[in-house]
């Protein structure tokens, strides 16, 4: 039966999986768990794009998620059919987060109608709407994407941090800069008309050279000398704090992930101060992970601190050494892993890709109900790791290395590690 649920969703996933192995700059400031974050927030979003770094020209590629924690079924009706909204700000570090809309769409045009259609997410699941915006002219510069449900805009839920992403601009060698006037994009973002005598807002909105048309400019000025962002929530702009966003690297941080498949996984885990290269500036994306290794990697993303044993804490793996201690003893002491006995651990024997990944969902807390007499990938069954990668395939954890195939019992390499890690956090 399970088998049939996963060939169902087969040919979506092979569509949709490279959207959401993608990089999100910051998109959380504190790494916790699945299960935390659902208790504390029923309705979770996010947005995510292809790239980070764009020439002016490119298409942008937007993935949007709305993940339903409620505990019940959650509904989304909408009058028009229209579905996806998004925006594009212009951020201007200079002026302290000061932003200009530079394009506003409703998309999902493909079901826009005078019919009212619904929307019904299970509990646990995800809505996921995906669009390509062709070739944007944009000028160099710094952009916030802000992508929204049509129609609730207004809902507790709307207005989140992980519904932003930034982006970078820039403008290849002898290609013109495009140019628009800052002015007039504020004036008619924020629901004004402009013609050569400047902005005419709406009745009872008044005109701000730094917020344009508000109803009360003098709260989103002060949002602007504050430092914080602004952008919609509600009809009006509204200020929201952005301490997740993190400006894309000025330089790669190791020397050979350049032309690397896991380059943005790599670089995100770096900047969140994850992972760590090697002296001579390398990562080594494809050399395999020992025990040790990924327990750290593991706890680090998840928020885990490490710890040295206590007095009588019964850890006592004779083979642990070092940096290694102060991080297998909390795993150990949390039931995230275990030895080979009481004594052994073996925490430099490369770590296969079944082992990695119960140990990182362990560590982020990752609800795994049992599916063993259920697959995802012919070469799982009666594997010890079956419903760990169930579960993994499809929260969108982990994909196989074919449509069929996960070989479990292969070592993982670094960038693959990277990759379920980034997965998990976001």
């Amino acid at each position: 039966m399970f088998q049939k649920t996963f060939s169902v969703i087969a040919m979506m996933k092979k569509v949709s999986l490279v959207l959401f192995d993608i990089l999100v700059i910051g998109a959380l400031v504190f790494l916790v768990s699945i299960a935390t974050r659902a208790a504390d927030q029923d309705i979770l979003l996010k947005t995510s794009i292809d790239d980070v770094l764009y020439t002016s020209g490119d298409s942008i590629e937007v993935t949007f998620e709305l993940e339903n924690y409620s505990g019940d079924t959650f509904p989304l009706t909408f009058e028009s059919g229209c579905q996806l909204g998004i925006e594009l700000f212009k951020y201007s570090v200079n002026s302290n987060g000061y932003t200009v809309p530079v394009y506003n769409e409703l998309l999902f045009e493909r079901n826009c109608s005078d019919s009212t259609t619904t929307i019904n997410i299970p509990d646990g699941k995800k809505a996921i709407w995906t669009r390509t915006i062709e070739g944007l002219s944009l000028p160099s510069g710094d952009y916030v994407v802000h992508a929204y449900v049509v129609g609730y805009e207004d809902a507790p839920w709307a207005a989140q941090n992980s519904s932003f992403i930034q982006m970078s601009v820039d403008i290849n060698d002898g290609q013109q800069e495009p140019s628009y006037d800052e002015e007039e994009l504020l004036c008619e973002g924020t629901g004004g008309t402009y013609d050569a005598a400047g902005c005419s807002c709406p009745d009872t909105y008044q005109w701000s050279n730094m917020v344009g048309c508000q109803n009360d400019p003098e709260v989103l000025e002060q949002c602007v000398e504050d430092g914080m962002f602004i952008g919609f929530s509600t009809d009006d702009m509204a200020c929201i704090e952005m301490g997740g966003m993190t400006p894309p690297l000025d330089e790669l941080p190791f020397n050979d992930i350049e032309n690397h498949w896991g380059r943005e996984y790599i670089e995100n885990l770096y900047v969140q101060g994850v992972v760590q290269g090697y002296e001579d500036g390398t990562f080594r994306p494809d050399e395999y992970v020992n025990r040790a290794e990924l327990t750290k990697m593991a706890l680090s993303a998840a928020g885990i601190e490490a710890e040295e044993p206590s007095e009588g804490s019964g850890f006592g793996f004779e083979d642990v050494e070092g940096w290694q201690v102060e991080w297998v003893y909390p795993a150990w002491d949390r039931g995230i892993v275990e030895g080979y006995s009481q004594t052994m651990f073996a925490p430099g024997r490369n770590i296969t890709r079944a082992e990695a990944l119960k140990i990182a969902m362990l560590a982020f807390d990752v609800t795994v109900p049992d599916t063993s007499d259920e697959w995802a990938f012919e070469d799982t069954i009666d594997h010890w790791a079956i419903s760990y990668i169930n579960q993994a395939y499809l929260d969108f954890i982990v994909s196989g290395k074919t449509d069929s195939l996960f070989y479990p019992n292969d070592p993982i390499t670094r960038a693959e590690t990277a990759k379920i890690i980034n997965n998990l956090i976001n």
